[in-house]
């Protein structure tokens, strides 16, 4: 112990973290204006966030949040707040100097912290049931902090005069953060009750909902989940109700909001990455932190790792300079604790990164659903249903996944510079031999990313050719079967299939295997090539490789081979996710049904049976169906610009006569004007307006029994999609009241019962259906 403390870190080490000498310990600057400053850092900016957000909240009820352990946890803090300033006082008399020092400048700041704090506690009281993140983990990274500071303490200090009172001080500010501490973790099983009872009706809430910090740290809520499953298996009633977070009918009616404004702002140009990043924007910032701060830690360690060598080095010899054996348990504690919390970030951020996923999936899948119900007909004949259910399942879960892994994208060349940026520290110039071999095959990788990306782009077109013919097969099989065509549509499937589509694969693979092998072998020869370039020219300046070297930049090349293998995988994923995010906008850009093709009252029964005269003719009141002087097409009418562009088109098809004169690219060009023409024959009956039933007028009336009786082809079918609103409507009115129940003339049936089929997934009713 020293009496000669001096200057303004009373121990006179400055701010590195362990001292230097024959003793080791913690600095004081290190403690008190690193380590507790940065929590009351993340405590003012977290906190009054998040009093802003508790405000937006409805109030518990008083007579259960106001409680004894209210008032005492409030009564404990203002008795921490007056202990600090009176330790503020006393920190100025560690020293022999009797001046403002580091622990004055800590105490007084901690002041304001707690202030803050307590504004914290007092709102997590009345507007939240689960004990606050923020404020258990700050009095619980305190309280190891204090721990530290007392071993200091111990160290530095005689404890007399002053110093005693302060020691006494400190260790009464520890007992009085440990019951605040204690008061916050159990908060009550009373209010958990109201908020399920009341605000949830009561049912059961999600026990991620009601878990504290530790809990979701260390997924201890879905222990009792674990436990049912492995004494039986697990049935739909063990499952819990979903949390708000993932609540498909909020999630779908906020993207659906996000993407109506995005149409508004860029009606020309919509983007699907845009309505994510505004619906889900939030969530991804928070885990690209949980992210960024699991690969600072995993270099962290790293350079403990690094200490912790040259630590059992000092005892290679007898003769060397022994470093404290105590500095060995503190860099092995640190390193533990290090890789600890390296484990529990990457798991919070798989957590939020998954769930993410999961959730844009389910909005993408159900919006794409939504969409296809209220297409038109010319945009019906333009989308097989094959296709849209490819972008319900394949394009939705390609989006899906690359959110998953979005942080990649920034964290793959984050980790490669450090990690380079570490190499260079340790082993010199020759670090760079690594990165010069990593650029050499970036390119060779990004290459082999783009053919992948055309190859894709094939594969997409050649799986919508499948699924479009096997739709026609399907849905034509009674005459296939009736006129013996099996061979020949067979011959035109194992054409598409596997003259197209399985050669695609094929490329497909081999390019992934390709790009595979480069990234694996890329690793391999960054390390060996370092070495090498070390061994004849690095090796004087840092001297021969040692076991610190080695092992370290060892550790440094395993970094690197996670972000060099992963990296061109993910940009591939992400070339892949950008092409369906475009096949799922084009979907919903495309044109629906007449929103007022068909107006549709409510129908009240009994007025209308009350309403009927003495002679029982109809009245207006019970008039079901009417159309007014009704003319409707299976087109829509083309905008100007739409007309205009087929006019280009035809004179377009003029000028490549001309054209055909020159030999290199006569070829191309016939093939060009054979997909024109096509392409403009199936433009112009998709914008065909021409009317299909005209100048209809039509009533019914509640309780009859209508037929419409007519020749094949003469428009029955279309007069009953008109009613629907399933055609466009040029002129007239179409009025209907009450709900409708269509029976299409091709059925179609889920492959269950008989009862299943007619409720359709809905309760069983069965007094309902007795009737």
């Amino acid at each position: 112990m020293s009496n000669t403390n001096f200057g303004f870190c009373i121990d006179s080490q400055g701010f590195k973290i362990l001292t230097s000498g024959s003793r080791t310990y913690f600095t004081s600057c290190f403690l008190k204006l690193l380590a507790v400053q940065v929590s009351n850092l993340i405590l003012f900016t977290v906190g009054i966030w998040r009093i802003k957000k508790l405000m937006k909240k409805s109030p518990l009820p008083k007579n259960l949040t106001m409680n004894w352990k209210y008032y005492l946890k409030i009564g404990l803090l203002v008795i921490l707040l007056g202990l600090k300033a009176v330790m503020a006082y006393f920190s100025t008399k560690l020293t022999s100097q009797k001046m403002v020092n580091s622990v004055t400048v800590a105490e007084i700041i901690s002041v304001f912290a707690i202030l803050v704090g307590t504004a914290v506690h007092h709102y997590e009281s009345l507007y939240h049931y689960v004990g606050s993140p923020l404020m258990l983990l700050y009095w619980n990274f305190n309280i190891v902090v204090l721990g530290l500071w007392y071993w200091t303490q111990v160290e530095i200090f005689t404890f007399v005069g002053p110093r005693k009172i302060y020691f006494i001080l400190s260790i009464t500010e520890g007992v009085l953060i440990l019951l605040i501490w204690l008061l916050e973790l159990f908060k009550g099983k009373k209010i958990i009750e109201y908020v399920v009872n009341v605000r949830n009706n009561g049912k059961e809430l999600c026990p991620e909902q009601i878990a504290n910090v530790y809990t979701r740290i260390t997924f201890q809520w879905m222990f009792s989940l674990l436990k049912t499953g492995k004494k039986r298996v697990l049935r739909i009633e063990d499952m819990w109700r979903l949390p708000k977070y993932l609540d498909l009918e909020e999630a779908n009616s906020r993207f659906d909001r996000e993407w109506k404004k995005e149409m508004v702002k860029y009606p020309n140009n919509p983007n699907l990455w845009r309505v994510i990043a505004r619906c889900y924007g939030g969530i991804i910032s928070v885990s690209m932190t949980y992210k960024l701060i699991q690969d600072l830690l995993g270099f962290s360690q790293t350079l403990i790792f690094s200490q912790l060598l040259a630590f059992v080095s000092s005892y290679a010899f007898v003769r060397s300079a022994h470093q404290p054996i105590a500095k060995g348990f503190i860099l092995s504690a640190i390193m533990l604790l290090t890789a600890l919390t390296q484990s529990m970030f990457n798991h919070q951020y798989f957590h939020q990164s998954f769930y993410t996923g999961i959730n844009i999936k389910n909005v993408l899948t159900a919006a794409v659903y939504k969409k296809s119900l209220n297409l038109s007909n010319s945009a019906r004949q333009s989308m097989t249903t094959g296709e849209i259910f490819n972008r319900m399942t394949v394009d939705a879960q390609r989006v899906s996944d690359i959110i998953t892994y979005v942080n990649m994208l920034w964290s793959g060349p984050l980790q490669i510079l450090i990690a380079v940026a570490l190499l260079y520290n340790n082993i010199g110039p020759s670090a760079f031999t690594g990165f010069g071999i990593m650029l050499i095959g970036f390119p060779i990788t990004v290459t082999i990313s783009k053919r992948m990306r055309k190859l894709q782009i094939s594969q997409m077109r050649t799986k919508d050719k499948r699924v479009r013919l096997i739709d026609e097969i399907l849905s034509s099989i009674k005459s296939i079967k009736l006129y013996a065509w099996e061979p020949a549509f067979i011959k035109q499937t194992n054409e598409v299939r596997n003259d197209n589509e399985l050669k695609t694969l094929k490329k497909y693979g081999f390019s992934y295997a390709g790009q595979s092998f480069v990234t694996s072998i890329m690793s391999f020869l960054v390390s060996f090539g370092t070495f090498c370039i070390y061994s004849f020219f690095d090796q004087k300046s840092h001297g021969p490789l040692n076991a610190q070297l080695v092992f370290v930049s060892l550790s440094l090349f395993n970094m690197l081979q996670f972000p060099l293998s992963m990296f061109p995988m993910i940009v591939s994923f992400s070339i892949e996710a950008n092409i369906s995010a475009k096949r799922i906008v084009k979907l919903f850009v495309s044109e629906e049904l007449q929103n007022d093709a068909v107006h549709i009252e409510e129908f009240d029964r009994e007025a209308a049976i009350a309403s009927r005269d003495t002679e029982g003719r109809n009245t207006d009141s019970e008039l079901l169906v009417q159309i007014n002087g009704g003319t409707f097409t299976w087109g829509y009418i083309k905008p100007e610009g739409d007309k205009k562009n087929l006019v280009n088109k035809s004179k377009m098809t003029k000028t490549e006569k001309k054209e055909q004169k020159e030999e290199k690219k006569k070829k191309k060009q016939e093939k060009k004007d054979k997909k024109a023409k096509k392409n403009e024959t199936q433009e112009e009956n998709l914008f065909d307006d021409t009317p299909v039933i005209s100048d209809i007028n039509f009533k019914s009336y509640y309780g009859e029994l209508v037929g419409i009786v007519g020749l094949v082809g003469s428009g029955k079918s279309s007069m009953i999609s008109a009613m629907l609103g399933d055609m466009k409507k040029l002129s007239g009115s179409v009025k209907m009241k009450g709900r409708i129940a269509y029976v299409p003339q091709q059925p179609w049936i889920i492959n269950s019962t008989f009862r299943e089929n007619i409720i359709f997934g809905q309760p069983y009713d069965e007094t309902f259906y007795t009737k």
